[in-house]
């Protein structure tokens, strides 16, 4: 929040991910990123913030919007649901769920689910995400300034995501015998996640292409062959 902060404060802003107007100090397009847990409960692009998270983000989107209307700066918003991938930390106390349970299962460790696996999440494999930041830099936004999801417009549920991970290193050889255990569900967790992406599709031309279990199968490939990594 506080980069976001001392970037929207320059005027003109020269940094994040942009396009040069004829004039290099003058800047066209300014592409920020922020979490989908700004949506709320709802399916729009509002501010709706229903955990710590949003609220963390809340005062960042408002700072983005105030510049763009003080300095008549087109942006592009891109919010990211559930990302993953290659290099993801599954030690961190915040570790994303893919890579622990990868690193956790490639270790034989217990796996455990809050709830009955059932609460489902829009995964969206790093190249996706790629392509839709290279979208919104380059193309020309003759309309105003947007806020786009950035997912897979589907839902997979937590008992699919261990399958998922489970196969894919059965496929590669290892050994899989462990069940997942279950645990009470977690309170303020929300149940299902789904992002709507028909208007970044339409006005970007985003496919997102690389699907759950591909991308799945892609991330487990390399935690094999990383698996002695240490992250920082």
């Amino acid at each position: 929040q506080i980069g976001l902060n001392s970037i929207c404060d320059q005027s003109p802003i020269e940094t994040i991910i942009y396009e040069y107007s004829p004039t290099p100090s003058t800047m066209v397009n300014f592409t920020w990123t922020g979490s989908n847990s700004l949506n709320g409960l709802g399916v729009t692009a509002s501010v709706s913030g229903t955990n710590q998270f949003a609220i963390q983000g809340t005062p960042s989107t408002g700072v983005t919007q105030t510049t763009i209307y003080t300095y008549q700066i087109e942006t592009v918003g891109l919010r990211y649901f559930n990302v993953f991938g290659k290099r993801q930390d599954p030690h961190g106390a915040y570790a994303a769920v893919i890579p622990k349970w990868t690193a956790d299962m490639i270790a034989n460790q217990d796996i455990w689910i809050n709830g009955d696996g059932e609460t489902s999440r829009d995964f969206c494999y790093i190249d996706n995400t790629v392509e839709a930041n290279i979208l919104a830099a380059t193309q020309q936004h003759k309309s105003e300034s947007r806020i786009f999801n950035v997912a897979m417009g589907d839902r997979t549920t937590l008992n699919q995501l261990h399958n998922y991970i489970k196969n894919s290193l059965i496929e590669s050889g290892l050994a899989i015998s462990k069940e997942p255990i279950y645990r009470d569900f977690r309170i303020g967790d929300v149940r299902h996640s789904q992002a709507d992406i028909s208007k970044i599709s339409d006005t970007l031309s985003y496919l997102g292409s690389v699907r759950v279990e591909s991308g799945i199968k892609k991330t487990v490939k390399w935690y094999l062959k990383e698996k002695n990594i240490s992250f920082g």
